[in-house]
């Protein structure tokens, strides 16, 4: 089941987020593991400092990227 986030939270990441997050995710397999980890946990704290958005209990650091750059594309999706 995939995760579903506070829609008003998502709401408050921009196209420029999505396009970082994005970019995190398309390129993640070329990273080695810890410098993957790194920057997926340095943009989940950007993404929660900016929305408010919280990561899930038992949900990892990417799961979470990726719930919310799909969430986010749907808005900027509706948006445009």
């Amino acid at each position: 089941m995939a995760l579903t986030l506070p829609a008003n939270d998502v709401a408050r990441l921009t196209a420029d987020d999505l396009g970082v997050l994005e970019g995190f995710l398309s390129r993640r397999l070329d990273m080695s593991m810890a410098t993957r980890e790194q920057i997926a946990q340095r943009i989940a704290s950007a993404v929660q400092a900016k929305s408010g958005l919280e990561q899930p209990e038992g949900a990892s650091v990417e799961t979470f990227l990726e719930a919310t750059a799909r969430q986010l594309r749907d808005i900027c999706r509706i948006g445009h």
